[in-house]
């Protein structure tokens, strides 16, 4: 009987496991997915205010990546980094200001900072 009952707790342990590793890793694709789609926004939105604000021209800007900030968690870890062909050996990194929703440049403190000049 005693075997019985072990056997049953065991069971229903290797159950709860399962439905929490199953829920875990879930959780963990939908967050993956929202960060790419945000990442390609974000993308999108730094392009055009490069282009558009701060009148850039596509010739002008030689790279620009998604990253991730490990130092930040959720979407607020992803970042745009660019690099500008006049100044090919800076990057340069991009955000949303978390209060405005408008991209912004980070310096590498964490602190807003200055686009290099443009010609």
């Amino acid at each position: 009987m005693l075997k019985k009952i072990i056997f049953f707790i065991v069971i229903i342990l290797l159950i709860g496991v399962g439905i929490f590793s199953f829920n875990s890793y879930t959780s963990y694709k939908e967050n993956k997915k929202e960060e790419q789609k945000y990442g390609q926004q974000l993308k999108k939105d730094v392009h055009s205010y490069l282009i558009n604000d701060k009148n850039y021209k596509d010739s002008d800007i030689k790279q620009m990546e998604i990253t991730k900030n490990s130092k930040q968690r959720g979407l607020r870890s992803v970042e745009i980094d660019v690099v500008f062909n006049d100044d090919p050996d800076s990057t340069y990194t991009y955000v949303y200001d978390s209060g405005t929703r408008k991209v912004i440049q980070m310096a590498g403190n964490g602190q807003k900072n200055l686009e290099p000049q443009n010609k």
